[in-house]
């Protein structure tokens, strides 16, 4: 064993002696090379062994102008950019042959044009040997080693740098959601009192505002260039002031996971329709009175003709007629007192009312007879 060792250990020396890479001068320590600002770029030129893409500033951040027309991902063309900035070289090596060096066949090369015209281009050799470096030439011809490997952060592919961002939108702004499908759907609208369903019926504001959350994170898995979706399996409608601003198609679910069309007409895959189609019992408001507990001042309770009202003493506390009282209960029903809104029913003549004071209003529930199911409810507007 000891023998077979020395050998390789031997074979190793003289590999390394033989194959010993092109000198290198002394570095007196890396240096900066290039600044390009990315608020300064106006075009980007990328070319590497997948092929060429052109990205062009527009007023709505970047563009992918070449090999195909689409949206770009303004972080990812910025990060490309950066590698100016981050670049760090030694000075040139003398007498160097850019063959020895893979820059004859590069890597990547990149270009990035300024708003005045200047052109900065960086091309992408071949790894050191030794230490972390990568052999680089930054436009005037001459073989220099820059730190790390920058072939991982300049040759990069062109889905790297689409955007997949399936439909950018502020929550804020939008005043109503619709799913049309064969045999299903459901709309919601945002209105002064919260979301409610078409019929009337309240949905759940923290379950709306967790959907378009999803809906404005939500990226493309991967593109389908050259691929539509014939018949649409149902399409999430996104509507702004009232009006339909976009709409999202989706096909049946694929190996691949479920087609989208976007509504720029960008096809690709997501992994699960459940974000465009939550089901119509998990978008109903479950609380019987969905108010903010904290924001309450006082609660007025009459049925069977009894009657009591409660007021807030400002430290998590409750009063009544002047007298402190349990406020276990009353917080419960505040915070855990449900309402089945599934079950659309006939309201019936009022026995009693639930009415909560707020900060900027009341909210008043009025309380039918009970049944099989339990006692009847309904707000001023809406189903019981």
């Amino acid at each position: 064993m000891l023998a077979i060792m020395a050998g390789i250990l031997a074979v190793m020396v003289a590999l390394i002696t033989l194959l010993d890479p092109p000198e290198q001068p002394d570095e007196a320590g890396a240096l900066d090379r290039q600044e390009v600002p990315a608020d300064a770029a106006s075009r980007v030129e990328l070319l590497t062994a997948d092929g060429a893409v052109t990205a062009e500033r527009s007023d709505g951040g970047w563009q992918i102008v070449d090999p195909l027309h689409a949206r770009a991902d303004d972080r990812a063309v910025e990060e490309l950019i950066g590698a100016f900035d981050r670049l760090r070289t030694s000075e040139p090596f003398e007498g160097a042959d850019p063959a020895d060096f893979g820059l004859d066949d590069p890597v990547a090369r990149l270009a990035v044009i300024d708003a005045e015209g200047g052109r900065h281009v960086l091309t992408v050799g071949a790894r050191a040997p030794v230490g972390f470096k990568t052999y680089v030439d930054i436009g005037d011809g001459a073989v220099r080693a820059a730190e790390g490997d920058l072939a991982g952060s300049v040759a990069v592919s062109l889905g790297s740098l689409r955007d997949r961002r399936v439909y950018r939108f502020a929550a804020s702004a939008v005043t109503g959601l619709r799913w049309e499908a064969d045999g299903e759907g459901w709309a919601v609208t945002r209105s002064a009192d919260g979301w409610r369903l078409g019929d009337g019926r309240r949905a759940s504001a923290s379950r709306l505002e967790g959907l378009l959350a999803g809906l404005g994170a939500l990226e493309l898995d991967d593109f389908a260039d050259g691929e539509d979706l014939e018949q649409p399996a149902g399409e999430l409608i996104i509507e702004i002031d009232g009006q339909p601003a976009a709409r999202i198609a989706a096909g049946p679910e694929e190996a691949e996971g479920v087609p989208i069309r976007t509504p720029g007409g960008v096809v690709g895959h997501i992994a699960s329709l459940d974000l465009l189609r939550p089901y119509l019992s998990e978008l109903l408001e479950a609380r019987l009175l969905p108010v903010d507990p904290e924001a309450v001042s006082a609660l007025s309770i009459a049925l069977g003709g009894a009657s009591a009202r409660y007021l807030a003493d400002g430290e998590g506390g409750w009063t009544r007629e002047g007298e402190a009282v349990e406020a276990g209960p009353i917080n419960q029903l505040l915070t855990l007192g449900t309402a089945d809104r599934a079950a659309v029913a006939e309201p019936g003549e009022a026995e009693g009312s639930l009415r909560v004071t707020l900060g900027d209003g009341e909210l008043t529930v009025q309380l039918g007879p009970e049944t099989s199911g339990g006692r009847l409810a309904w707000e001023d507007r809406g189903p019981a």
